[in-house]
């Protein structure tokens, strides 16, 4: 029996239900964000093609004006964004630590007796940490680039129809392709997290028992099996800092 569920998906959106309307903010939001760079670009082309040649100022002082404000509008939308998004992720991220905390004094006895404690610990400290990156990916990045994404493809496609269709050809490829590396990471920070595990399992033990290794002189058995455990989680969390370093190149 596990703590937490298993996180069927109609289960995770319900932890947003609350926060509806600021979703919704956050995704208007993230679109005028994305149209903010079009009289951004307007004006940069103003000032390099029509204001620059011409060899006047004034025009020159009013389009960096619009600029600066633009970029000062960008900074402020920005900031609100993303206090707007962590403040759902941080609600969300309490409500499920709440409940897992509350099912861990709902489950019998004989549960906790056969429980491994550092496998409960990493799962309630470690785990429904990385579910707060996953809510910040959610909330941050996927609903307002994805809909500004899809309202800009739109334009595209009225204005270039054929570098739409390129486009629309190209990107369920690199949608494929993206998921194969997600499944790909995913394993790595599985295997990182199995070694983690191990790790603070051996580590546990050897200061529980370190009258009894003394005892029998079994230090340097001990520290062999220490050095096992450590050696594997250095080189789980190589490969995947590996993994990441490619993926950002």
């Amino acid at each position: 029996m596990e703590i937490l569920p298993q996180f069927p998906w109609h289960l995770y959106v319900s932890y947003f239900r609350p926060h509806v309307r600021k979703l919704i903010v956050l995704v208007i939001a993230g679109c005028l964000q994305s149209i903010l760079y079009v009289p951004f670009a307007g004006l940069l082309r103003r000032i390099f093609d029509v204001i620059l040649p011409s060899g006047g100022t004034a025009g020159l002082w009013t389009a960096a004006g619009g600029i600066l404000a633009l970029q000062f509008g960008g900074l402020v939308l920005s900031y609100w964004m993303n206090l707007t998004a962590l403040d759902i992720n941080e609600n969300v991220t309490a409500v499920v630590r709440n409940e897992s905390l509350a099912r861990l004094y709902e489950l019998p006895r004989a549960y906790h007796t056969a429980a491994d404690l550092d496998k409960l610990h990493v799962t309630l400290v470690y785990d429904t940490e990385r579910l707060g990156d996953m809510n910040q990916s959610l909330t941050l990045r996927f609903l307002p680039s994805g809909l500004s994404a899809l309202a800009l493809f739109g334009v595209m496609a009225w204005i270039a129809p054929r570098l739409a269709l390129v486009i629309g050809i190209a990107a369920p490829v690199l949608l494929v392709f993206n998921r194969l590396l997600t499944r790909e990471a995913w394993f790595r920070r599985a295997a990182v997290r199995l070694a983690f595990t191990n790790f603070s399992r051996s580590v546990r033990f050897a200061l529980s028992a370190m009258d009894l290794t003394r005892n029998t002189a079994a230090e340097k058995w001990e520290l062999q099996r220490q050095h096992g455990k450590i050696s594997a989680l250095h080189h789980a969390e190589l490969a995947q800092t590996r993994f990441d370093s490619l993926q950002e190149v």
